[in-house]
């Protein structure tokens, strides 16, 4: 059955026996028995075949009954959980404004959460050594990941295999954008300059889209991105609408309508850059995989501004993908229906339909075993833009 419902389910280790923990139409994951043995934690969404609802923090005792969700008032998407050594209080991270911060909320005030970290941290995993002391694996935007300690005078670094290689290595750093869309929507990007950028210059800018479309851009290492700066480009990554970390609506506002918003959005990041006086309106580049290639896809159908495009396992056909992919509730949901049901949504998602209009350069990368966006998906494009 093509679903993301899950359950949890306890087993007795003796006997084999098995116990359903929970009955939730949406999935349930990382359960977590408290260290006093009496209650399960757990990360779920609610609503049926839904990718981009945010997950909450629940929790049921053990012997069963109706959870308590004690993170509803949090308008985003709780990624990570862990218990605190009392069992009273449960610990985790978020994706909110391209960060993932650490906090806590206790049983005894659901809806009241405890910061422990803030600003531009990275958290992609935690140990709780007690209510004091953690462990923290986190990158920064111009080193990879490395564990750190963390405690209230700050954090130290543990580890330094990963980032040894890059200490002297140059490294652009990733400026922060602020940005108002024509409805009025706050929109946020990075901006990385060229290695060795001199004021007033304009330089060649490559757009990255990433991929979801729930997903979020965060000010993390990437090596394309360092790699490309050392090569005089300018990169620039945004979160248009669609993106997870800014509050449910967001996410929210690309249903059943994957390209109108975030176009606008993402083209309006590129102007900024432009009137920044940073970017070179004559050799401006765009890439995505994915979602990011669906969008690569839809621009180079929709404008002519850039020079050349790289669209990385990126989705052109709607209908075809909906019949071929692993995940078919996916494009059920986003499409709202079936293709038989849902015909107009689906074409007038689809990249394909305008590809009269291409125009720019573009390479088509797709991966043969590709089972979410299978490489029929490259090969329409690719005929597509042979006959234009």
């Amino acid at each position: 059955w093509n679903t993301i419902d899950t359950n949890i389910f306890v087993i007795d280790v003796a006997s084999g026996e098995s116990r359903q923990l929970t009955n939730n139409v949406g999935p349930d994951h990382s359960p977590a028995f408290s260290p006093d043995g009496s209650r399960i934690a757990y990360r779920a969404s609610s609503e049926y075949n839904y990718e981009s609802e945010n997950y909450k923090i629940h929790v049921v005792p053990r012997e069963g009954g109706n959870p308590r969700v004690l993170s509803a008032t949090l308008d985003r998407n709780v990624r990570t959980i862990a218990w605190g050594p009392g069992s009273d209080r449960i610990y985790f991270t978020s994706s909110s404004h391209g960060a993932r911060n650490l906090q806590w909320v206790g049983l005894d005030q659901p809806g009241v959460f405890h910061e422990v970290t803030t600003g531009e941290n990275q958290i992609s995993r935690f140990r709780v050594v007690d209510d004091a002391r953690f462990v923290i694996h986190a990158p920064t935007d111009v080193r990879p990941a490395e564990v750190y300690s963390l405690t209230g005078s700050g954090r130290r670094q543990l580890t330094r295999e990963a980032s040894a290689w890059w200490e002297d290595r140059r490294v652009s750093r990733s400026e922060e954008i602020w940005i108002d869309a024509a409805d009025g929507a706050r929109l946020q990007g990075w901006l990385i300059r060229p290695i060795g950028y001199q004021e007033g210059t304009r330089v060649p800018l490559i757009l990255s889209i990433h991929g979801g479309p729930h997903g979020m851009y965060a000010p993390t290492f990437r090596f394309n991105y360092q790699l490309l700066a050392n090569h005089g480009y300018a990169v620039l990554y945004t979160n248009p609408r669609g993106s997870d970390g800014y509050g449910q609506a967001f996410a929210d506002a690309i249903h059943e309508d994957w390209h109108t918003k975030p176009f606008a959005d993402l083209m309006a990041f590129v102007d900024h850059v432009v009137e920044m006086g940073v970017a070179d309106p004559g050799a401006l580049g765009v890439i995505g995989g994915s979602y990011g290639g669906y969008m690569t896809n839809w621009i180079i159908g929709h404008t002519g501004r850039f020079s050349a495009a790289v669209s990385v396992a990126g989705l052109s056909n709607m209908v075809s993908f909906f019949g071929t992919t692993d995940e078919q509730f996916f494009a059920e949901k986003e499409m709202t229906g079936v293709p038989w049901r849902s015909r107009e949504i689906y074409l007038s998602n689809s990249p394909l339909w305008a590809a009269e209009s291409f125009r720019t350069p573009t390479m088509v990368l797709h991966g043969s075993d590709d089972w979410r966006v299978r490489p029929e998906q490259g090969v329409q494009l690719f005929h597509a833009l042979q006959k234009e």
